[in-house]
């Protein structure tokens, strides 16, 4: 039987020239190969490259690992990565939030793994990124210089973890030196201290979502309740 190689279009991010009427994709602006899964979207003022946070699945994997005496299934499904876009050169570079973890040897530390990296904030110097890990639970703050090298390590020092869970959304107030994070496990906003890496306060919403969808919610994305690394 023959077999043939399929090749999809895989255009993933795409510039738009927003000063023409009607606004018009720029021929020349559009990006390849940034993530399977694109979440969220940020732009350094400083070096101008754009950082994408996003999931690369290994869709061309089989993941049935075989373990000496028995069978198990080796869940190494997908990368939580944070792409960086640079116009100037119009090349795409992708980091993986846990270069700590090696899957061939099943080993490293699954405490400091960062799961679905969604909303993002530059800081104004352009030398931070504050990134929030929805399956980790956490506040991530990164060097950028690491990001755009891809020389990141994992250090627990950088990352804050937030009683409530499930973060979707992050605010950072420079001037107070404060970040306000929005968990979606149990609604509310937590209130971090960005100089001690901690988090200092916990707010409750109202939420009108019954509790069924609220309790619900960790088993489709809290990595750490049902995943080993």
């Amino acid at each position: 039987m023959l077999f043939r190689s399929v090749r999809l279009p895989d255009n993933e991010v795409f510039t738009i020239d927003a000063t023409a009427n009607p606004p018009a994709g720029v021929a020349s602006g559009t990006y390849q190969h940034v993530g399977t899964t694109l979440l969220n979207m940020a732009v350094n003022p400083r070096t101008q490259k754009v950082y994408v946070s996003n999931l690369e699945a290994h869709n061309d994997v089989r993941f049935e690992g075989h373990t000496p005496g028995f069978t198990s299934v080796v869940g190494n499904i997908v990368d939580s990565r944070i792409s960086v876009l640079d116009p100037s050169a119009m090349t795409v570079s992708a980091t993986n939030l846990n270069p700590h973890i090696n899957h061939a040897a099943n080993v490293g530390d699954p405490s400091l793994s960062a799961a679905f990296p969604l909303d993002m904030v530059v800081s104004r110097d352009g030398r931070s990124l504050y990134v929030v890990a929805q399956g980790s639970s956490k506040l991530l703050v990164y060097d950028t210089s690491a990001i755009e090298s891809s020389s990141l390590t994992a250090n627990s020092h950088d990352q804050v973890t937030l009683s409530g869970g499930g973060p979707t959304g992050v605010v950072v107030d420079e001037h107070s030196g404060l970040g306000y994070v929005l968990t979606r496990f149990d609604d509310a906003i937590s209130v971090v201290d960005l100089d001690h890496r901690q988090e200092i306060g916990h707010v409750k919403m109202w939420n009108p979502e019954p509790p069924v969808v609220t309790q619900g919610r960790q088993f489709l994305y809290d990595a750490a309740h049902t995943s080993a690394h």
